[in-house]
């Protein structure tokens, strides 16, 4: 298995002169070895990074590590991370290359304490800061709800049965629903369903974050916005934005979100939204 020790590679270590290194490991295609350029004579240079290539699992300190003990090595050792793939341990001079699809490390490198600025970069966050920041993003994202025109708004998504509905949101729904029916979700949320499929969702809560394209729905300036640049129909009610399948009051205090199927009925007028 292969060892890992600081500025060692399976003994081999960076710092050392290549004329002091054995020919059987310059020569072994196992190992990749980079030496400076700051030398006349090669065999002067100086080796500063050693590494090996698909690698299962390594012996660090001790310590095996692989993928089944990854994410505890990683929360242990709290490393600098670029770009979710490199992942670099000032304390072992020791660079990673995961490839978490393969579930393999394509490449595991010591480095020399030269290249140190190199590899450990103030602009790389550790392993414990992109965790935080995940989870703080999951926090904002469950308080938001992101609108896909005629598709879905946050988790209901237009077409859905109520089996799955029920499913997917946590939900119990009658068994048997009527033709049409309108079902609380909760206080400030009611969702519709039409020959077994859901049809409108409509929300009815401003402190309530609902992102399109970034913007808040409940917002003046939105609906302003809205106004401007999307085709809509003006209701007793409110607004109806036929290509968003979107209608907000007047008031901005409730947002009707619907399925294609109920646009005809919405495009007209002259007949109460109470009445289809």
């Amino acid at each position: 298995m292969l060892k890992i020790r600081k500025n060692t590679l399976n003994s081999i270590q960076v710092g050392r002169k290549k004329k002091d290194l054995a020919e059987s490991i310059i020569n072994d295609p196992v190992y990749f070895l980079e030496f400076d350029r700051k030398h006349k004579v090669l065999s002067e240079s100086i080796l500063i990074t050693v590494s090996m290539r698909e690698v299962q699992s390594f012996d660090i300190n001790g310590k095996v590590v692989s993928f089944e003990s990854l994410i505890s090595f990683l929360e242990d050792e709290n490393p600098l991370v670029e770009d979710n793939s490199f992942y670099i341990f000032p304390q072992y001079n020791l660079s990673l290359y995961i490839d978490w699809e393969r579930k393999i490390f394509n490449e595991v490198l010591i480095y020399d304490k030269t290249l140190k600025r190199e590899y450990e970069k103030s602009s790389f966050l550790t392993y414990e800061e992109i965790q935080e920041n995940q989870r703080e993003t999951t926090k904002r994202a469950a308080h938001n709800l992101y609108f896909i025109p005629y598709t879905a708004v946050g988790n209901f998504k237009f077409g859905t049965d109520p089996k799955l509905f029920s499913e997917e949101n946590n939900f119990n729904i009658p068994k048997e629903i009527s033709a049409k029916q309108v079902i609380e979700f909760d206080e400030n949320i009611l969702v519709r369903f039409d020959k077994n499929k859901l049809t409108q969702v409509v929300i009815s809560n401003k402190n309530t974050s609902i992102l399109y394209n970034d913007l808040k729905l409940f917002s003046k300036d939105v609906l302003d916005e809205l106004i401007k640049n999307e085709k809509y129909i003006e209701r007793t009610m409110g607004y109806v934005f036929v290509d968003l399948g979107l209608a907000i009051t007047h008031d901005m205090k409730t947002i009707y979100f619907f399925d294609q199927s109920l646009l005809p009925f919405w495009k007209n007028k002259n007949r109460p939204i109470t009445s289809w």
